[in-house]
């Protein structure tokens, strides 16, 4: 589990470099790391409530994992 969580992160990371604020489906995600869907969302609700991965309500649904990013931190502030 401890490896898919930081497979996860890695993803959403390089996902946030191209797009600011990624729009991540979780089948998209489970597809793209070869992991089933259940297993992704038990890692998703670990991370959750672990506060290492954001998710942002907006005009697209955002997933974005936080690393302690100041660039990053100024964004998301106000979401966690």
């Amino acid at each position: 589990m401890a490896e898919l969580k930081q497979d996860i992160i890695n993803y959403l990371i390089e996902q946030y470099k191209i797009t600011r604020w990624p729009f991540v489906q979780r089948i998209q995600l489970a597809k793209d790391l070869n992991k089933g869907i259940n297993e992704v969302n038990t890692a998703l609700n670990e991370l959750f409530k672990e506060k290492k991965i954001i998710h942002k309500k907006g005009v697209n649904d955002a997933l974005v994992a936080y690393t302690g990013d100041k660039k990053i931190l100024n964004e998301i502030k106000h979401l966690i």
